[in-house]
């Protein structure tokens, strides 16, 4: 069964609010990418940054991939937002109604969804770009957040279903 965008807002909708609770995902998240782990989340500590020099917390993982390659949504959504940051590229946000939030950065300008979007896990959301400006001396990817209830986490943790919390509890 293919996944599909389930439900496209209209300027005129408004979005439901996202349930107070949280819970685990009934399913493992889906990898976003067919790609291999590049440069890991940093935990909360400082790293160099290969492209910059600078030290600075790196909040999310990165999977190298070739140009093109496909990225999906890891769990069923709403496209939150769509921008081209600065320093990550073009991005894609999604909540989930779970506690989880994800955002896929470094993408090719030419999305398969818009802001406002329901999606299902596996819908193809874009493929790998050469946006990321901040992280452009490295081979192409994607660079992959998650903040689950408004905090960074690994997104190795939440892809293996652990969701840890901030704490670590």
């Amino acid at each position: 069964e293919a996944a599909a965008i389930l439900h496209r807002t209209t300027e005129t909708e408004t979005l439901p609010p996202e349930p107070a609770e949280t819970q685990a995902p009934a399913e493992l998240p889906l990898m976003p990418v067919a790609g291999t782990l590049l440069r890991q989340f940093s935990q909360g500590e400082l790293v160099k940054s290969p492209t910059t020099g600078i030290w600075q917390t790196h909040n999310g993982a990165d999977y190298a991939a070739p140009l093109g390659t496909d990225v999906c949504c890891t769990e069923d959504g709403t496209v939150a937002v769509v921008e081209h940051d600065p320093l990550l590229g073009i991005s894609v946000t999604l909540l989930h109604g779970n506690g989880a939030v994800t955002r896929y950065c470094g993408l090719n300008e030419n999305l398969n969804v818009q802001a406002g979007d329901i999606i299902e896990r596996g819908t193809v959301i874009g493929t790998i770009g050469a946006t990321n400006e901040a992280e452009s001396t490295l081979e192409p990817h994607l660079h992959f957040e998650v903040l689950w209830n408004d905090a960074f986490i690994d997104p190795e943790s939440y892809l293996s279903g652990a969701l840890m919390q901030p704490d670590g509890n």
